[in-house]
């Protein structure tokens, strides 16, 4: 999350830490700042946790969405703008599959692969077509394989491993090569920047991954086009911390779309997770878990607190598995 971080355990009991000025992790109260993990009721019940902004909201064994913490525009889905404090049932729906959240706005897909959002819209960000609060789970067009949240906007595969966001657009985050919002989910623009190339054909390009930052975006994919300067991770949006791994600064609003940089080798393939905080970005390569962008407080974990514009390992830097950016923290995981 922003300032507070939650995962579910192997025996599927759930944990959250942090801040919890909204009620966002779970434990009853608000107004305090864990700095442990805390126990979120005692069942060993969950599957998986998606912290936002100022709410979480997790998927049980059962399928079932729940959500707590800040609702004052409805992102909990509840029907209300009633802060919650502890898990509360959305809906009565047992096929939720996938849950994330954007700063005031959360969506989820289910078993059939329709996707639904609720919340904050003042951007588009629910991809419904228009900029009004929706205060329950309000289903967005198309059939999709996963999504995820970032500042006021998102992004997602569809079941053909096309890209699409919407949202806010300020920063070129939704990669139509344009700085205007979408409320309706909008093709990503695939170009190899710096090279003389046209866009390349959507067929061409198949998504696997998709995080979202607050300002920014990457993503993993599989290319079967006709140039030879490729690779399988690339970033678009902001750059003003260096978080696209573009060997420097090059521009605060990186509006080129999807693009790979004239690094090089910074770009070789191997890249199996990637994740997208508030202004840095980490991603395993090979197993090895390097990070860019944003390092104020340390939170490349390369021992120091400078900027990185090239991914550069962490402190600790094999074995891992996992990797989850908050705005300006990581949590890994790692196989020991």
């Amino acid at each position: 999350g922003e300032r507070h971080t939650c995962g579910v355990k192997q025996d599927l009991s759930l944990w959250c830490w942090g801040r919890n000025n909204r009620g966002q992790i779970g434990n009853g109260v608000m107004d305090t700042i864990e700095t442990s993990p805390v126990q979120v009721g005692s069942s060993n019940t969950w599957l998986n946790v998606s912290p936002g902004w100022s709410h979480t909201c997790a998927i049980d064994t059962t399928k079932r969405l729940w959500c707590w913490g800040r609702n004052d525009v409805g992102q909990l889905g509840l029907g209300d703008v009633t802060e919650r404090l502890t898990p509360t049932q959305v809906g009565t729906a047992t096929d939720w599959k996938s849950v994330t959240l954007s700063s005031f706005s959360t969506c989820g897909i289910r078993t059939t692969d329709e996707l639904y959002c609720w919340g904050s819209n003042v951007a588009g960000e629910l991809g419904l077509g228009d900029t009004a609060n929706r205060l329950v789970p309000v289903q967005v067009n198309g059939s999709w394989r996963n999504v995820d949240g970032g500042g006021r906007f998102f992004c997602a595969i569809t079941d053909t491993q096309s890209l699409r966001c919407w949202g806010s657009n300020v920063s070129g985050q939704l990669g139509d090569d344009t700085t205007s919002d979408r409320s309706t989910p909008t093709p990503v623009y695939m170009r190899f920047s710096g090279a003389p190339f046209p866009a390349v054909p959507e067929a061409d390009v198949q998504w696997t991954t998709v995080t979202a930052g607050t300002g920014h975006t990457c993503g993993l994919y599989d290319y079967s086009g006709p140039e030879t300067a490729t690779a399988d991770l690339a970033c678009w949006g902001s750059n003003s911390r260096g978080q696209l791994a573009l060997s420097s600064q090059v521009q605060v609003f990186e509006r080129a779309s999807i693009n790979r940089g004239a690094g090089g080798g910074a770009w070789s393939d191997g890249w199996t997770r990637i994740t997208a905080g508030g202004r840095h970005t980490c991603g395993v390569q090979d197993g090895a878990l390097k990070c860019w962008g944003a390092n104020d407080d340390g939170q490349l974990g390369d021992l120091t607190t400078t900027d990185r514009f090239v991914p550069g390992s962490v402190a600790i830097p094999d074995g891992w598995v996992g990797i989850s950016a908050g705005f300006a923290h990581t949590v890994g995981t790692r196989n020991t």
